[in-house]
């Protein structure tokens, strides 16, 4: 699977395209003492 911003790959037919995706990161200092 390739996850991609554009909607052209060069050397692969594209499947499907989902448009516009929103998601979430969480981001620590110190993984041990953040969660």
């Amino acid at each position: 699977m390739i996850v991609t911003n554009t909607e052209f790959v060069p050397g692969y037919e594209i499947a499907e395209v989902l448009g516009i995706v929103f998601g979430n990161t969480v981001r620590a200092k110190h993984i041990g003492k953040d969660i």
